[in-house]
């Protein structure tokens, strides 16, 4: 269901509820604020892309919808509910992809609520969101196998620390983000290898950050660096006992704001690197 974004159903107040669907499978809500509150015993793929929504309501989404297998968020805001002084433990054991853009990861962040998504493989967040993500992102570190990251927003070195944990990791999509060399050169580390299982790399409408004069060619050595490196067949092992894997594709899609050079030393270095 999609409403125009101003629509006058933007501007009444929240829940507003459908009606009773227990064999409902798929649910996309667009501009439009129904609250899917009842049980939804047979759902599993579900999109909402609202204005604002209370925290609470989520929540309840999640524990009505115990078959849920992909849940796509897009919320401006997010009120997050009162601390109710009552601990609860939300389960969504079916779910395995999760995707939180703008304000959404903020859902995560209810006081007295444990979030137990045993079986997400995959996930994306809005750059901005990513400390607010953090203590739910350190649950799924042994599971998450694909991330994406949403800009606007900048992609340094304290991002690279926040992916630190996920050993198991083989998809990064990094979206609509400035990224700055010390992201690319902190996988390269010998002494303690980032991301081993790295594999395959998506870079949609990025930009490099420059140098303080301007000039463009270092900053673009990071991201060089980083395929030539990880480009390698590589047998190293690295802690925990897991094998540094060989980027096997980058995918660099509109790339019109980075340098021809960067883009075809790149391919160069896919296409010829043993």
């Amino acid at each position: 269901m999609v409403s125009e974004p101003n629509d006058a159903m933007d501007d009444a107040p929240l829940p507003r509820y459908l009606p009773i669907a227990p064999k409902l499978e798929t649910l996309r809500l667009e501009h439009a604020p129904l609250v899917p509150q009842s049980p939804l015993p047979a759902l599993n793929r579900l999109a909402l892309n609202l204005a604002c929504v209370s925290s609470d309501i989520i929540s309840t989404v999640f524990a009505n919808a115990p078959t849920l297998d992909i849940a796509r968020f897009t919320l401006i805001s997010v009120d997050v509910a009162d601390d109710s002084g009552i601990n609860q433990q939300i389960a969504a054991p079916c779910l395995t992809a999760l995707y939180l853009a703008s304000a959404a990861a903020r859902i995560l962040s209810q006081p007295n609520i444990t979030w137990q998504f045993p079986r997400v493989t995959r996930m994306g967040v809005d750059i901005t969101q990513i400390d607010t993500a953090h203590p739910f992102l350190a649950m799924v570190r042994s599971t998450l196998t694909a991330m994406s990251l949403y800009g606007p927003g900048s992609v340094g070195e304290h991002i690279a620390e926040v992916l630190r944990p996920f050993t198991k990791l083989q998809t990064l999509l990094i979206r609509s983000c400035v990224v700055a060399d010390e992201f690319w050169r902190a996988p390269c580390k010998t002494d303690e290898i980032l991301l081993p299982a790295l594999a395959f790399v998506t870079l949609d409408d990025i930009e490099l950050a420059e140098n303080d004069d301007g000039t463009f060619f270092e900053h673009g050595d990071g991201l060089v660096q980083f395929v030539r490196e990880r480009r390698r067949g590589n047998s190293t092992t690295v802690t925990g006992g897991s094998q540094l894997k060989t980027v096997r594709s980058v995918t660099i899609k509109q790339h019109g704001t980075l340098s021809a050079w960067l883009v075809d030393e790149i391919k160069y270095i896919m296409n010829n690197a043993t």
